[in-house]
């Protein structure tokens, strides 16, 4: 077996492998918003409060769901004594019978439930946060499926076609994560900051060589056989008037 050793092939076969990347995570993020949509109309609680505090109720569907709750500092008073009686019901079911009469609204979208006062619609309870928005790129390229995380909770996005993304997080001491397979994490502070580009780096330590051979791509570590290496300048030296002669003679054994 053998490859090619030049910097055209090496690009090309970097250029495959993060369009790989990148289709295998757009799949996945399609997957897990297919399941998060079923999740919300299928996932079942039961809980018995009286007179409880609110932060611990809401904790507890934490607890035994994957329902994260968002709402800003201030705006929800979680030592609100709140009731509930439930067995094996939805998630919209149970949240109608605990801010019954709170004056509370939720909205869900797919695992996280956005909470603010009545009165104030789904764009006004997001907007209680900052608004981020911004570019990942590697090398000046776009990225899509970046995830974009506030470190220590589910609020999370990923970026679009052109590597962009716009997020809402609780306060300048929020922490962005900028994550993406095969590079470094990178975390960044929002502090006073609305815009937020981003250039990730490669992490070597996860790029494994790979070797094209005649049947496909292998990891040249899993390889068992002996790998010739020719590079193209000693082709074009020899002027071979067909394939076979091309290699007749630059690697042992032929």
């Amino acid at each position: 077996m053998f490859f090619f050793n030049n910097d055209k092939e090496k690009s090309f076969s970097r250029s495959v492998l993060l369009i790989m990347k990148v289709s295998i995570v757009l799949s996945l993020v399609f997957a897990v918003h297919v399941s998060a949509s079923v999740y919300a109309q299928s996932a079942k609680i039961s809980l018995n409060f009286e007179g409880t505090a609110l932060g611990d109720v809401l904790s507890q569907i934490e607890k035994e769901t994957e329902f994260v709750f968002f709402y800003r500092h201030g705006t929800i008073d979680n030592n609100l004594k709140v009731n509930v009686h439930a067995k094996d019901q939805n998630i919209n079911t149970v949240l109608q019978e605990v801010f019954r009469g709170t004056g509370i609204e939720y909205s869900i979208k797919d695992r996280l439930i956005i909470l603010g006062q009545k009165g104030a619609d789904e764009t006004q309870m997001i907007q209680q946060g900052i608004r981020i928005t911004g570019t990942v790129t590697d090398n000046g390229v776009a990225m899509p499926g970046v995830n974009v995380v506030v470190k220590g909770t589910t609020v999370g996005v990923i970026t679009d076609i052109d590597g962009r993304y716009t997020i809402t997080v609780p306060d300048k001491n929020s922490v962005l994560l900028f994550s993406f397979i095969g590079y470094t994490t990178s975390e960044i502070t929002v502090g006073d900051q609305t815009n937020i580009n981003v250039a990730l780096d490669e992490d070597t330590r996860e790029i494994e060589e790979v070797v094209v051979v005649g049947y496909g791509v292998q990891r040249r570590s899993d390889l068992t056989g002996a790998v010739g290496s020719v590079k193209s300048e000693d082709i074009v030296r020899a002027n071979p008037t067909q394939p076979a002669k091309a290699l007749q003679g630059q690697v042992s054994g032929m």
